[in-house]
């Protein structure tokens, strides 16, 4: 029989360090035993037994113990281990249990890294990238907020994320962009050591911090400025003061095909001239003309024309061929459509004029000189009077083409609103036809071809047509003033005869 006892049943321990399980084991029996020491729940790679097996005597007492050590990383999670503790007799197997639990302590430990360590800003590029690779070595979830800074404010610093969630052993890499508070675009190289860090959100004694420098160039060093200023100067003296030959930098003809008798303007820039002379086939235009100009001149036949600039170093030359072409004669005006409606219309009622016409500069109306645009295709006009009237369209030779329309203007109050013949056709033996009419304003009306007076008002009336007849009807106003309306019945010829009878 034995008895076994645990002096604390209750331990903690960091990752790293090391932890004693005191264990009391008696001997109650009468008999002297062998026994061992057994550890379950715990992993065996943290425990270590420096005697596993003993022996006691009757009555005897002993005090043995189990060394426990959690490694010191993440894979030691924090928390609270339950464990068993065993003392097992070797020749009788009794076995007697104790049952304890170790607690391990939270392992708080971020790092930080920069990669690279050395970046490089100037007005071609005005950010210098980096990466942050944060891990936490800790055996606990850890929220950390990222930073970045100098201690001389000559940059800013951008995270792609400010904030990562690490698990125990996990890392995470997250880019990072620095610019310069200011470029100049003139000075010297300047360096700026920089940090970054990484701090718990929830601990912050608990951060890790990690340095880099950042090189700010302008895109002229003092130095250099100088030097460039001194060629520079160098080379304007020089360009001022060396001689160079003539050089005609621009040369340009107005028209290089032109109608006899057109005139064309030429001009021209030249450097380094100190005479400019013209010549056509050969013969001289104009000489003694300045460096830069123009002269305009009409071409008496297709021809080449030359420019030539006289300077120190020699002339240059350069030409241009001109084509004259003979005068053609401009086409004759077409009307192609002309339409007027209406023909008949009250004094002081517009009459609009339809009309396409191509190949003319001139478009009027006489003999009342009405002017027409040419790109237009209508035009409402008020004529004054009744008569004949000519549409004239007028090429650019002062050709025309001549269009006549009549145009009937009634000044009479008498209107005829309605005058038709029903049917208006009739066989070749005739028939009954119905004259019907409506008339406003007037005093007296008649209808000729034998029919006489009819009311001025409204009215109807059947007439005898044998042959194709055509019927006027004449309104008089208060004052007398007429006026008409037409109106034709057809009667059919026999056949074969091919006409209207």
């Amino acid at each position: 029989m034995i008895t076994v006892t645990l002096e604390q049943e209750e331990l903690a321990v960091e990752p790293g360090g090391t932890v004693k399980i005191q264990v009391v084991v008696a001997n109650t029996g009468d008999a002297a035993g062998r026994y061992a020491l057994e550890v379950e729940g715990l992993d065996l790679e943290w425990c270590a037994i420096p005697v596993p097996a003993f022996t006691l005597q009757p009555g005897e007492e002993t005090r043995e113990r189990v060394l426990v050590k959690p490694p010191r990383s993440s894979e030691s999670r924090a928390g609270v281990y339950p464990f068993v503790l065993s003392v097992k007799s070797l020749e009788s197997g009794e076995k007697v249990s104790r049952q304890g639990s170790v607690t391990v302590k939270p392992l708080n430990l971020l790092t930080i890294e920069l990669a690279p360590k050395r970046g490089d800003i100037s007005p071609f590029s005005r950010s210098a990238q980096f990466r942050t690779i944060v891990a936490n070595l800790g055996n606990t979830e850890q929220h950390v907020q990222l930073f970045a800074s100098d201690p001389e404010d000559g940059c800013t610093y951008q995270y792609d994320e400010e904030r990562k969630t690490l698990p125990a052993g996990g890392q995470a890499e997250v880019g990072l962009a620095a610019m310069a508070t200011s470029l100049p675009i003139i000075s010297s190289p300047r360096l700026y050591g920089f940090s970054v860090s990484a701090r718990s959100v929830e601990n912050s004694h608990v951060s890790a911090t990690a340095q880099g420098q950042i090189e700010r160039k302008g895109m002229l060093s003092p130095s250099v400025l100088i030097s460039l200023v001194v060629i520079a100067v160098l080379v304007l003296v020089g360009w001022y003061v060396w001689p160079r030959p003539s050089q005609i930098t621009r040369f340009t003809v107005d028209s290089e095909t032109v109608t006899e008798g057109e005139e064309v303007t030429v001009t021209w820039t030249a450097n380094n001239a100190a005479m400019i002379q013209l010549e056509y086939d050969g013969k001289v235009l104009e000489s003694n003309l300045k460096p830069s100009g123009s002269f305009t001149f009409a071409p008496p036949k297709t021809g080449k024309l030359e420019i030539v600039a006289e300077g120190k170093m020699g002339q240059s030359r350069l030409d241009k061929t001109i084509t004259v072409n003979s005068p053609q004669e401009a086409p004759m005006p077409e009307i192609k459509e002309f339409t007027v409606n209406p023909k008949r219309v009250k004094k002081g009622q517009p009459t609009t004029i339809t009309y396409a016409v191509e190949k003319a500069v001139r478009i009027f109306i006489t003999p009342l000189d009405i002017q027409l645009e040419p790109f237009l295709h209508s035009k409402d006009i008020v004529f004054p009077r009744s008569g004949k009237y000519d549409f004239v369209a007028v090429n650019s030779d002062n050709k025309t083409v001549t269009k006549s329309f009549m145009i009937q203007v009634d000044d009479s109050d008498a209107e005829i609103a309605k005058f038709a013949a029903d049917p208006p056709t009739l066989p070749t033996d005739g028939g009954k036809v119905t004259l019907s009419w409506e008339i406003r304003g007037a005093t007296q009306a008649s209808i000729d071809s034998d029919v006489g007076s009819i009311s001025p008002e409204s009215g109807s009336m059947e007439v005898d047509v044998t042959k194709t007849t055509t019927f006027t009807l004449t309104a008089l106003d208060s004052q007398g003033r007429p006026t008409t309306k037409l109106v034709r019945v057809v009667v059919a010829s026999p056949a074969g005869d091919g006409g209207i009878k």
